[in-house]
């Protein structure tokens, strides 16, 4: 027999750690924007990502607002990954063995950080993309936030049928930040989602980035 009070508290419960999630505030129309006022350098690790890096780096191209790099970390792969990236003109680096302690990714993504010139740093996955108007609105509410880091939890496309599988999932990782509480601003996130990260260059290193 089941309980309707367990269920009623399982659905409160839901709503407490669910209530509502943050979104990016404010709209920027495609050609709105000069140059930013902070430069942004965006850094892709990437492993045997050559189907995922030309629409990520098409996506890129298009934007309204410019990043001054575009670096691709290649992190040892056994495709055609670096070629790809060089023929959308992105800088291309190669990551190397990690030392003892370190992942691949994380690994790839200090490299491209120290390798990177711009006041922002924005660490994205090759499979992810972005709106025209994504990183002029990142780098609008990154100023309207006055934080160290934002993350953002990307819209999953589902191409296969078993892939909406991975709602239940996606779900349950979002909860488990504490980004969406009832408490709202007064409780600090958990963690943030490592497909896509802005932070600042000199914050970046000044807390460990990667290495920590």
């Amino acid at each position: 027999m089941i309980d309707p009070a367990l269920i009623l508290a399982k659905w409160l419960l839901g709503f407490l750690v669910f209530w509502k999630v943050p979104r990016t505030r404010g709209t920027c129309p495609p050609g709105a924007h000069g140059p930013p006022r902070s430069p942004v350098s965006i850094v892709i690790p990437a492993r045997n990502e050559e189907k995922n890096l030309p629409g990520l780096l098409r996506s890129l191209a298009a934007q309204s607002l410019r990043p001054v790099e575009i670096i691709v970390v290649d992190d040892d792969s056994s495709d055609r990954t670096a070629e790809v990236a060089r023929d959308w003109d992105a800088s291309v680096i190669r990551s190397g063995r990690p030392p003892p302690g370190w992942t691949g990714k994380t690994w790839a993504c200090w490299r491209g950080a120290r390798a990177a010139t711009g006041e922002l740093l924005l660490f994205l996955d090759a499979d992810t993309r972005l709106a025209q108007d994504g990183l002029a609105r990142m780098t609008e509410e990154f100023a309207l936030q006055r934080r160290g880091l934002l993350s953002w939890y990307p819209y999953h496309t589902m191409e296969k049928t078993y892939e909406r599988l991975s709602a239940f999932f996606n779900l349950i990782s979002m909860m488990s930040l504490g980004i969406a509480t009832v408490m709202g601003s007064k409780v600090s996130p958990l963690g943030a989602y490592g497909a896509c990260i802005l932070c600042r260059r000199d914050g970046y290193f000044l807390s460990g980035g990667h290495a920590r």
